[in-house]
C-alpha cells in the first residue's frame, strides 16, 4: 500500500541506522537531496541486507522503504527504488488490503503505531473506515496482489531458507506496516473461509466527520484533497 503520510518513527529509525553507519570505519549510507528539497538515504543493496537482518531495524526499514525514504545505489551509481529482495517494492499502488468475514465484518487489519501518528498529524479520530473496490477494479487488483505475494514468497523462502509454510507463519504472527497485501494474504492462508478485500481506508476528520482516505484513491471522489487540516481550514 502507499501511505500519504510518512511517520516520524521511520525517520528516527533511519537516523539511528545512519548514525551507526557513520560511526563505522566504512560508512554504508549517504544522504541525498531530492529536487523538491526533501531527503532520502542512499545505501548499497548488500549493506541494506545486513541491516534488514537486525530485528530492531527490519520492520522499520521496510516501512521506510515503502514510504520512499530509501534508495539503493548500484555499481554505476544510479539510484533505484529500494529492492530489499524481501518484499515486492515494484508493486507500489495506492490501496489498502484487509480481511472480512462472510457477513462483511472486518476481522483482520492489524493496528500499527504509525496509524496513531498519521491520525494526529492529519487531525483524524476514531476507528478505521473502509470502502472496498468492486467489479473489474477489485478483480484486477486482487490478481496483481496474488502475483506480488508469489514473488515475495519466492524471495523470502530463499533469503530465510524457509519453507512456504514457515514464511506464511512468520508473516501471520509478525505483520509489517506498509505491506497490507502480504499481511492479509498470510491471514487468508490460515483462515481460508475469510474474504480478502482491497480498497480505501482512512479515518474521520475532527472538523466535519468526513472521511480522509489515507490509503486508496477515494480522496478525489469525496472532494478531500491535500491534508485534512488544510481542507478543514478553508471551509
Amino acid at each position: 500500500m502507499s501511505s500519504r503520510t510518512i511517520p516520524k518513527k521511520h525517520l528516527d529509525a533511519i537516523g539511528e541506522a545512519f548514525q551507526e553507519s557513520k560511526n563505522s570505519s566504512k560508512p554504508t549510507m549517504v544522504i541525498h537531496e531530492n529536487e523538491d528539497g526533501s531527503q532520502h538515504i542512499a545505501i548499497r543493496p548488500e549493506d541494506l541486507a545486513k541491516f534488514m537482518e537486525k530485528p530492531e531495524f527490519r520492520e522499520l526499514f521496510m516501512g521506510a522503504g515503502a514510504a520512499g525514504l530509501i534508495q539503493t545505489v548500484g555499481e554505476s551509481g544510479g539510484q533505484t527504488p529500494m529492492p530489499t529482495g524481501l518484499f515486492d517494492e515494484d508493486f507500489n499502488e495506492d490501496f489498502h488490503a484487509w480481511i472480512e468475514d462472510k457477513e462483511g465484518n472486518v476481522i483482520f487489519d492489524p493496528h500499527f503505531p504509525e496509524y496513531d501518528e498519521i491520525k494526529k498529524l492529519q487531525g483524524l479520530y476514531g476507528e478505521p473506515q473502509y470502502k472496498a473496490y468492486t467489479g473489474e477494479k477489485a478483480r484486477s487488483l486482487k490478481m496483481r496482489c496474488r502475483a506480488s505475494a508469489k514473488k515475495i514468497l519466492k524471495t523470502q523462502k530463499k533469503h530465510y531458507k524457509m519453507t512456504a509454510a514457515q514464511v506464511w507463519e512468520q508473516q501471520y504472527h509478525h505483520p509489517v506496516y506498509g505491506y497490507c497485501n502480504f499481511n492479509a494474504i498470510a491471514y487468508l492462508k490460515k483462515h481460508p473461509d475469510s474474504v480478502f478485500k482491497v480498497g480505501s481506508m482512512g479515518w474521520k476528520r475532527k472538523c466535519d466527520d468526513r472521511v480522509f482516505w489515507e490509503f486508496g484513491d477515494e480522496g478525489g471522489s469525496t472532494g478531500i484533497l491535500g491534508s485534512a487540516e488544510e481542507s478543514c481550514s478553508v471551509m
